[in-house]
């Protein structure tokens, strides 16, 4: 803070006065009305638990410029949280109905106006995060309705909008890249890049991370996760980088975990999971668990007389399916496409060959509200050239 800005109200109170009997009536009419309005919007900003005009603008580590402050967070690291301010959001400019990695993410040009390397919480309401690098540390978000726009996520950097048992509502994700540049793992916190549930990712890209996007948080104790959706983003996973020289490593890596989840929505978008087989296998690029132990692995614990009346609720509200996919491409996995609960699919496309014991893994009473599914071949565009169907089991 500057010691202008540090000065007491008092000593700018005494130079107003000095100022102000110099003027004329009419400016002082003028005034008046200016000074009335920035002290009623000082008081709603107070007590709306936002910043305050001088917290606003409390230094902390890392360049800032622009739309970028920060807010007393008591629970944040430092006992600060990042805040900014609301900008207009960007759209698509992949010129094909699926992203690659040139169309999606950071945007060309783009330029970072600070680095963050501890954790930081977003705790207000409606805040916009942007232009800003998190490196190693992970970004809660703990307010609802947030937007986390042209951010880069490096050395295993991710999100969670989960933290103690609550979960944020309705976080928006969007044109940030993701990238764990030759690190072990995951930062500490987090289980994978993108958690637990209740967001929206449009436009992002994840360039081999380990464990890419997680849709749960249905079953926490203080406030449930939502709905999820995914949209035009292209994501690579990869085995961590330790795995081939660490002996007994057991990766098991996702695109996309669904566990636990609330509802999700896929809307052209790619997912490839690079593994080497058979010490660094990954489990799929899609992964919709069953979460009632009928036909999922023995690790699943959750008892169908806890979650049935959910899962029926769901269903009866989305058109019977627990999911909606509408425009997927798939690489990779043992199975590229595992689904072991109710889920619509259209416009699925499998990389030929890519898997290792068949392209998915469906039952079709998983699937009588729609199953639209083929391998492919990718053209020079990075499109998919249909061929065979894809059966359900």
């Amino acid at each position: 803070m500057t010691a202008s800005a540090k000065r007491p109200l008092q000593g700018v109170v005494n130079e107003l006065r000095h100022v102000v009997g110099k003027l004329p009536r009419r400016s002082l009419v003028t005034i008046a009305g200016v000074v009335t309005f920035a002290v009623v919007g000082t008081v709603l900003l107070v007590g709306s638990h936002a910043a305050t005009p001088t917290a606003s603008f409390e230094p902390e580590a890392g360049t800032r410029s622009g739309n970028a402050s920060i807010v007393s967070d008591s629970g944040a690291s430092g006992s600060s949280a990042v805040k900014f301010s609301a900008t207009s959001g960007g759209t698509s400019t992949c010129p094909y109905r699926f992203p690659t990695p040139s169309c999606v993410g950071l945007p060309a040009g783009w330029t970072s106006t600070a680095t963050y390397t501890s954790d930081r919480i977003i705790s207000a309401d409606n805040a916009v995060v942007e232009n800003i690098t998190m490196d190693g540390a992970v970004l809660y978000i703990t307010g609802d309705n947030v937007t986390v726009r042209k951010v880069k996520f490096t050395h295993g950097a991710g999100i969670s909008t989960e933290r103690n048992n609550y979960c944020a509502a309705n976080t928006v994700i969007e044109d940030s890249t993701f990238t764990p540049d030759g690190v072990d793992w995951l930062a500490p916190g987090i289980d994978a890049t993108i958690q637990t549930g209740g967001y929206t990712a449009r436009r992002i890209y994840m360039d081999g991370v380990y464990e890419a996007l997680r849709v749960g948080g249905r079953g926490l104790s203080g406030s449930p996760c939502g709905s999820t959706t995914i949209e035009k983003s292209y994501i690579r996973a990869s085995y961590p980088v330790q795995c081939p020289s660490t002996p007994g490593w057991d990766w098991h890596g996702d695109g996309l975990q669904f566990y636990d989840g609330q509802y999700s929505t896929i809307t052209d978008t790619v997912i490839n999971l690079d593994e080497l087989y058979p010490n660094c296998a990954g489990t799929a690029p899609l992964f919709l668990a069953d979460q009632c132990n009928t036909g999922s692995p023995n690790w699943n614990t959750v008892s169908c007389t806890t979650i049935q009346p959910w899962f029926n609720n769901t269903l009866a509200a989305h058109g019977g399916v627990i999911s909606n996919i509408n425009g997927l491409m798939l690489a990779g996995g043992g199975y590229s496409f595992r689904a072991y609960m109710p889920v619509k699919v259209s416009g699925l496309y499998i990389k030929n060959d890519s898997w290792h014991f068949r392209a998915a893994d469906v039952d079709c009473s998983n699937v009588t509200a729609g199953w639209d599914a083929h391998v492919a071949t990718i053209d020079g565009n990075g499109q998919p050239v249909s061929g065979a169907a894809v059966a359900c089991l």
